[in-house]
């Protein structure tokens, strides 16, 4: 029994969340393309938001466009937190 990182599918995994989810990506990484995005945010079944940064490499969206990324996921927090939870 064990896992190999080459056989895991975040699509698969996602068919199985109803959590809210917040998608960010780069449209210059290379190591996962952007347009995954638009497979992952189809594939999870929980409330969804996507954000795509003009030019940013992988991890490091929040460099590129410091203020929209972090004002989208502040809305995301507010629009998605339970109160109380």
């Amino acid at each position: 029994m064990g896992f190999e990182l080459k056989t895991a599918s975040s699509i698969n995994q996602l068919h199985k969340n109803h959590l809210p989810a917040l998608f960010i990506h780069g449209t210059e990484d290379k190591f996962v393309p952007h347009t995954a995005i638009y497979k992952n945010m189809e594939a999870t079944q929980g409330r969804k938001m996507g954000l795509l940064i003009n030019k940013a490499p992988h991890l490091s969206s929040w460099i590129y466009d410091e203020k929209r990324y972090f004002t989208v996921v502040e809305q995301f927090i507010a629009n998605n937190l339970e109160s109380g939870n």
